[in-house]
Protein backbone atom coordinates (compact mmCIF):
# COMPACT_ATOMS: atom_id res chain seq x y z
CA UNK A 1 0.00 0.00 0.00
CA UNK A 2 1.50 2.98 -0.59
CA UNK A 3 1.60 6.27 1.69
CA UNK A 4 -0.89 8.69 0.06
CA UNK A 5 -3.22 5.49 0.72
CA UNK A 6 -2.32 5.13 4.19
CA UNK A 7 -3.50 8.77 4.67
CA UNK A 8 -7.02 8.62 3.35
CA UNK A 9 -7.55 5.12 4.94
CA UNK A 10 -11.10 5.76 6.89
CA UNK A 11 -10.60 5.22 9.91
CA UNK A 12 -12.61 5.03 13.67
CA UNK A 13 -10.28 7.58 14.82
CA UNK A 14 -10.80 9.88 11.72
CA UNK A 15 -14.60 10.21 12.50
CA UNK A 16 -14.27 10.08 16.03
CA UNK A 17 -12.02 13.32 15.57
CA UNK A 18 -14.62 14.72 13.09
CA UNK A 19 -17.79 13.46 15.31
CA UNK A 20 -16.15 15.27 18.32
CA UNK A 21 -15.60 18.75 16.28
CA UNK A 22 -19.21 18.30 14.90
CA UNK A 23 -20.44 17.81 18.74
CA UNK A 24 -18.72 20.93 19.67
CA UNK A 25 -19.92 22.93 17.06
CA UNK A 26 -23.52 22.30 17.97
CA UNK A 27 -24.53 22.18 14.06
CA UNK A 28 -26.62 18.74 15.24
CA UNK A 29 -27.67 16.90 17.63
CA UNK A 30 -25.11 13.29 17.79
CA UNK A 31 -28.25 11.57 17.09
CA UNK A 32 -28.81 13.05 13.83
CA UNK A 33 -25.10 12.93 13.01
CA UNK A 34 -25.03 9.95 10.50
CA UNK A 35 -26.17 12.10 7.45
CA UNK A 36 -22.88 14.16 8.22
CA UNK A 37 -20.79 11.25 8.63
CA UNK A 38 -22.26 9.66 4.95
CA UNK A 39 -21.51 13.12 3.37
CA UNK A 40 -18.10 13.59 5.00
CA UNK A 41 -16.56 10.16 4.19
CA UNK A 42 -19.01 9.15 1.17
CA UNK A 43 -20.08 5.81 2.83
CA UNK A 44 -23.35 4.32 3.10
CA UNK A 45 -25.64 5.11 6.06
CA UNK A 46 -24.87 1.82 7.11
CA UNK A 47 -21.64 2.37 7.80
CA UNK A 48 -21.96 5.97 9.13
CA UNK A 49 -24.26 4.52 11.43
CA UNK A 50 -21.71 1.84 12.49
CA UNK A 51 -19.14 4.61 12.77
CA UNK A 52 -21.68 6.74 15.03
CA UNK A 53 -22.62 3.76 17.68
CA UNK A 54 -18.95 3.07 17.85
CA UNK A 55 -18.16 6.50 18.68
CA UNK A 56 -21.25 6.94 21.29
CA UNK A 57 -20.36 3.74 23.07
CA UNK A 58 -16.89 5.19 23.47
CA UNK A 59 -17.54 8.93 24.38
CA UNK A 60 -17.48 10.15 28.03
CA UNK A 61 -20.91 11.74 28.03
CA UNK A 62 -20.31 12.48 31.89
CA UNK A 63 -16.86 14.46 31.14
CA UNK A 64 -18.91 17.32 29.44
Amino acid sequence: MNESNESNELTQERVNAFLNILRKSGICNMYGARPYIQEAFDVNKYDALRYLSVWMNDYDFERD
